[in-house]
């Protein structure tokens, strides 16, 4: 039923198969577990995936949340469903991915799809199966989402401005709100007194973490979910109940929460999105109606990246003896063999500017670089952290590099991953590309960057040890950090992107990062050297240049492009702190 149910884009049909499907769900999905015995388990299932199921599930089946009157044990898992709603926004990438695919088709084929209608159609076709794709479908994301319908009619379309994080996160916000929406009415629109109140039990529910769906809503970035939960809370504060005492007393509870970082929920919205953010200013509503005082100031200075601020310790050569900063800016000359021609000052400017966080010399310990920068958000350069006797420098010297990866095969073109975004490429040894070092007419250059294959991942591996400020946390044997190779002539580069956190090691070579805090991360196609060379949102980015040796470390969901100004090699680790919102 299910597969029909992806496969089919005729609604009548679909609707046919929800009902059939409600009617297998009232007798149960496990023949030995009725449903009443575990009424999240749909949720889990089928719901969180397939939305407007979950719209027809909670509004015809009473007995979801009639049966928590009579059996209160339930009350986590009803958790667990808001909790999975609010992660919903926390999926941004895939769906991003999918949009810009399509963009590139739309683009190279105006002629077949010149009307919003063909490219709906594209979007539903091209997000039906499971590899890579977003789990929320398009024909959803269509029937209730405007801010989706709005992206949709912006594909194709010129200027190629790429498609905004936050414009995302508002389509899947408004996909989560249809579902949430009605368990919100049910739960504090009903006649029983039970299910009335027992919204805020649900929300004084804690996972491992100590997070509460509270949490789980205000790191995500959702507003309209947010918005529609607030209304609920304000309408129970303000309601005749007897105990209403009592509620205020738990709903406070749950807004001055720590989690396991010490974070109260409105924490995660000023690490994220910045205390001018929507999401912000409409959760400190709820701690104003509480009379909860929130210190804006001193806020904005815990997250001074996010929030514009620079309040730095270290910056520069400010903090370290000119000992230190002699050696490692020696170290900048040492070239590994590699070309080290520069781009042309008509293409790009001040190489010696960083707006970021400058530390000197070798890499802090995890626990240092978790309290300072990860659980903080703040995005920081490490100077001549990889000296010039360490692994990842006598391993990717030139000479050394061709001898033991030369005959491995990489794809290749003017963007990373080009095959994900529709983009045309091609494959080609690792000796090719290391001999390929000048700019052509001017034009973006081609540019190697991918996880390495089977054949080569493990001598990557072995050569080039998991940075030490993220060893403690993080290992190639666990799975929880991913490592990318890349290696580029001036010129070449990454358009901007997002993703979970990152830490760069630039072994050779110099390249220049533009940078976005994630309430102004974009994802694009455009080629670096093109978006330098043209776009204005690159010269009112927050700007620092890599060299030799020196290690950058991008928060999640920073938006970030980069420049190669020299010929450049080194590897990227992507890794994951825990499963929370891209975390």
């Amino acid at each position: 039923l299910l597969n029909k149910y992806f496969l089919s884009n005729d609604l009548s049909i679909r609707k046919d198969i929800i009902e059939v499907l409600i009617k297998a769900i009232e007798y149960g999905i496990d023949v030995d577990v009725g449903f009443n015995n575990d009424p999240h388990l749909i949720f889990k299932s089928i719901a969180i995936r397939e939305l407007d199921l979950a719209s027809h599930l909670t509004s015809k089946s009473n007995y979801i949340l009639s049966n928590y009157t009579a059996n209160p044990s339930i009350l986590p898992s009803i958790t667990q469903i808001f909790n999975m709603l609010y992660g919903l926004p926390c999926e941004p990438v895939p769906l991003m991915k999918l949009l810009l695919h399509a963009d590139n088709i739309v683009r190279s084929k105006p002629e077949s799809y010149n009307d919003i209608e063909s490219v709906k159609r594209l979007l539903i076709s091209a997000s039906l199966g499971t590899n890579s794709k977003p789990s929320a479908k398009t024909i959803d994301l269509i029937a209730n989402s405007k801010a989706y319908n709005t992206i949709l009619h912006s594909l194709g379309q010129s200027p190629n401005d790429g498609i905004y994080l936050h414009n995302v996160i508002q389509s899947l916000d408004e996909l989560g709100s249809h579902t949430q929406r009605n368990l919100l009415n049910k739960l504090t629109h009903s006649d029983n007194d039970y299910l009335f109140n027992s919204l805020i039990d649900i929300f004084t529910q804690v996972d491992s973490n100590y997070r509460n769906p509270l949490h789980h809503i205000a790191v995500s970035g959702s507003v309209v979910m947010l918005r529609e939960l607030i209304q609920s809370f304000t309408h129970i504060v303000k309601s005749n109940v007897t105990n209403i005492d009592q509620i205020i007393l738990k709903l406070k509870i749950i807004l001055i929460t720590n989690d396991n970082r010490g974070f109260q929920p409105y924490k995660y919205t000023a690490l994220r999105y910045g205390v001018k953010s929507n999401t912000f200013l409409i959760l400190s509503q709820l701690y104003h109606l509480l009379d909860i005082t929130i210190d804006i100031d001193e806020l904005a200075k815990s997250f001074p990246s996010v929030n514009n601020i620079t309040s730095y310790e270290c910056k520069d050569h400010t903090c370290v003896n000119d000992e230190i900063t002699q050696s490692i800016n020696s170290s900048y000359e040492i070239t590994g063999g590699w070309d080290d021609n520069r781009l042309s000052e008509n293409i790009i400017d001040d190489t010696n500017r960083c707006d970021i966080e400058v530390q000197w010399g070798p890499l802090p310990s995890y626990n240092d670089f978790y309290n300072t920068y990860i659980r903080t958000g703040t995005p920081v350069i490490f100077r001549g952290a990889n000296s010039v006797d360490t692994k990842i420098r006598s391993a990717f010297a030139k000479d050394s590099f061709i001898s033991r990866y030369g005959d491995d095969i990489v794809p290749l073109s003017t963007i990373p991953y080009a095959g994900s975004f529709g983009v045309k490429g091609s494959y080609i040894s690792l000796r090719d590309i290391a001999n390929i070092s000048e700019l052509i007419d001017d034009q973006a250059p081609v540019y190697a960057f991918s996880t390495p294959s089977n054949k080569w991942l493990h001598k990557i591996q072995e050569d080039i040890a998991v940075p030490d400020c993220i060893s403690g946390s993080v290992s190639y044997s666990k799975g929880n950090v991913e490592v990318q190779f890349y290696l580029g002539p001036k010129g070449s580069g990454a358009p901007v992107h997002f993703h979970g956190h990152a830490v760069n090691s630039l072994a050779y070579g110099e390249k220049k990062w533009y940078l976005f805090p994630p309430a102004e991360a974009f994802y694009s196609t455009m080629p670096a050297f093109e978006f330098v060379s043209s776009d204005s949102r690159a010269h009112r980015s927050i700007q620092c240049t890599q060299r030799s040796g020196d290690v950058m470390y991008v928060p999640t969901l920073w938006g970030h492009a980069t420049l190669n100004v020299k010929q450049s090699i080194g590897v990227a680790h992507e890794f994951s702190v825990e499963s929370f919102c891209m975390e």
